[in-house]
């Protein structure tokens, strides 16, 4: 290990200098021109986006409202289809939901934790109606009451939507 008294300037063709401190370290430290020269680099690659910007601003407005006028379009066609298809959309959704009820406390404490907190949020009971728990067999879950603790046999302490 060496120890020099005083920081030593070592100069390696020219780009890069070494600077060694009194405790033997050597720190690098990029010359002043070659900074000079980066900032001068940033500089001319800024204004060089500036003049292509400036030449093609009509271009790029154009394209940016192709890119709006495809947007819209695709948002249309699915308003549409949406629209068109919305009594297979309803009777799926009732199905589904149907089918949750049935499997409500066969599957997975997961999906009835999802129909539990699809309840006590939207404050509805069942797909249409409350009944449609006991019509399936299964007891109004505790998701339905309206209170903590409540009797879900009596009407008044249930949602009943």
């Amino acid at each position: 290990m060496y120890v020099y008294d005083a920081p030593t300037l070592v100069s390696r063709n020219g780009r890069i200098a070494c600077a060694v401190t009194n405790n033997g370290r050597p720190q690098l430290k990029i010359q002043r021109e070659y900074k000079k020269r980066l900032v001068e680099l940033k500089e001319n690659i800024f204004n060089y986006a500036i003049l292509f910007v400036e030449k093609y601003k009509n271009l790029f407005l154009f394209q940016y409202g192709a890119f709006l006028a495809i947007i819209l379009v695709l948002e249309l066609g699915a308003g549409i289809s949406i629209f068109a298809y919305r009594s297979k959309l309803t009777a799926g959704f009732d199905k589904g939901l149907n089918q949750s009820i049935i499997n409500y406390r066969s599957e997975s404490a997961g999906k009835s934790a999802d129909i539990d907190i699809m309840q006590a949020t939207l404050h509805c009971c069942g797909n249409h109606r409350y009944t449609d728990w006991s019509d399936n067999n299964l007891p109004v879950p505790l998701s339905c009451c309206k209170v903590e603790n409540c009797n879900t046999a009596n009407e008044a302490e249930i949602y009943t939507q």
